[in-house]
């Protein structure tokens, strides 16, 4: 890919040269205390992060990632950073919300792993996948949000249900911004 400038700050940095898993030196930085991450135009923050070599690395406790271009906020409990694949894969009950500007309440999306790919600004949403409306719910085992199209895809019988209503379909899309599902 594309040579991305990175940034890591925050109020304690340590920095000491280790010995990695496969006995090579390799440098690891420790971030405490407003620990971020500044990945291009997309900022990565969490309670505490654990880097190595400048390219992975162990995010823990309030883990956020926004992307200031798309608007897109993903939370989580933890998270693992890999800057040359320019992934973020979030766990510990990890999740999206939309807010519309004429929408009382936000749409909520959850799972149990997301993983924001930073270059193509895609969100794969893997494992008991639950898109939260005012009025419905959506369920699936999978899905993916992409940025461009502003709509996530649940595919593999996914299911809507609400006020009455229970719909199913081989496929369902939700288009976020006109807070309107097509099911096929």
């Amino acid at each position: 890919g594309r040579p991305v400038t990175t940034v890591f700050s925050g109020a304690e940095l340590i920095r000491e040269v280790v010995e990695d898993e496969d006995g090579f030196e390799t440098v690891r930085i420790t971030i405490r205390g407003g620990a971020t991450i500044r990945h291009d135009k997309i900022v990565i923050t969490a309670n505490r992060m654990v880097v190595e070599d400048g390219v992975r690395g162990k995010l823990e406790g309030r883990v956020r990632v926004y992307d200031r271009e798309s608007g897109v906020r993903v939370y989580g409990a933890r998270a693992d950073y890999d800057r040359d694949e320019q992934l973020v894969k979030m766990t510990g009950q990890p999740y999206i919300l939309f807010k519309q500007k004429d929408q009382p309440k936000p749409t909520l999306i959850t799972c149990e792993q997301i993983n924001r790919d930073l270059a193509a600004k895609v969100s794969t949403l893997n494992t008991d996948v639950r898109i939260h409306h005012e009025s419905w719910t959506i369920i699936g085992d999978r899905g993916t949000y992409r940025d461009e199209e502003n709509e996530i895809v649940l595919e593999d019988n996914p299911l809507l249900f609400g006020r009455g209503q229970f719909l199913s379909g081989d496929r369902i899309v939700y288009e976020v911004g006109a807070r309107q599902v097509s099911l096929d």
